[in-house]
């Protein structure tokens, strides 16, 4: 079988299209560091 059914495609599409729809900001940090300290709560 070489094509995937519509509904296992319609599944799919329900579950991924909410994550691509939402956008985080792009926090830069140092190489070799824990990340960044932006959204850290201590």
């Amino acid at each position: 079988m070489l094509f995937v059914r519509e509904d296992a495609v319609e599944a799919a599409w329900a579950i991924v299209e909410p994550i691509l729809g939402s956008i985080s900001a792009v926090h830069p940090y140092a190489p070799g560091s824990w990340g960044p300290s932006a959204g850290w709560v201590a």
